[in-house]
């Protein structure tokens, strides 16, 4: 399958960056100039309510772990095996996945005071 392919238009950007000063490119440039005026806008983050709720419930999770990196995942494998038949290429069973992660360099156990 051939893999898909974008263009990406480049004629701004290389009349705002040409150090040529042949009247041609000279003209070009101002062209731009107010296009390049509107860049600190573009510049500009966004707000995005539904990102700004998922950061909010990623870090009240966070929180009930005392945002513990080892808690978190320990929390979220634990959470995975009720969806274990929907993962694609994992373990079958809790135990193939704990004999994976003793393998690993976490070595997290699925099992623990906060899973819940």
């Amino acid at each position: 399958m051939a893999r898909p392919r974008a263009y990406v238009e480049t004629t701004i950007p290389s009349f705002y960056h040409e150090v040529r000063t042949e009247p041609s490119i000279m003209a070009r440039r101002e062209w731009i100039r107010p296009w390049n005026s509107l860049e600190p806008a573009m510049n500009q983050p966004q707000p995005d309510p539904v990102v700004d709720e998922i950061r909010e419930v990623r870090f009240r999770i966070s929180a009930q772990f005392d945002h513990d990196p080892a808690k978190l995942v320990a929390h979220y494998l634990h959470l995975q095996e009720g969806y274990r038949d929907r993962l694609l290429g994992a373990p079958k069973s809790a135990s193939g996945l704990n004999s994976l992660l003793k393998s690993s360099t976490l070595g997290i156990p699925l099992t623990g005071s906060r899973c819940t």
